[in-house]
């Protein structure tokens, strides 16, 4: 689906606007970096998680701490990507 997102919104800045603008750039920026923390650490952390869940049961503290700190991470990755939404509908520098 990201990628989906990423073809569409360099179609789109290639319609109407050149990529030197600064809300193309951070909006990439926003992007490159939500797809590495969640190809990077959310996807193989969560492998990590459900086998440490697997072998110590749900209830255990460390599985409360892993999943704790996948949710957060998860979180202020959406939050970035909400931001990279503002940034792409507010177009500062245009």
């Amino acid at each position: 689906m990201g990628v989906i997102i990423l073809l569409v919104g360099i179609y789109m800045v290639s319609e109407r606007w050149e990529f030197d603008f600064t809300f193309v750039t951070l909006g990439i920026i926003g992007f490159v970096i939500s797809f590495v923390v969640s190809a990077g650490y959310l996807g193989p952390m969560m492998k990590v998680a459900k086998a440490l869940a697997d072998e110590r049961g749900i209830d255990s503290p460390e599985v409360a701490a892993k999943f704790d700190r996948l949710f957060m991470v998860a979180r202020l990755d959406g939050l970035l990507l909400a931001a990279v939404v503002v940034i792409m509908a507010v177009k500062p520098g245009v």
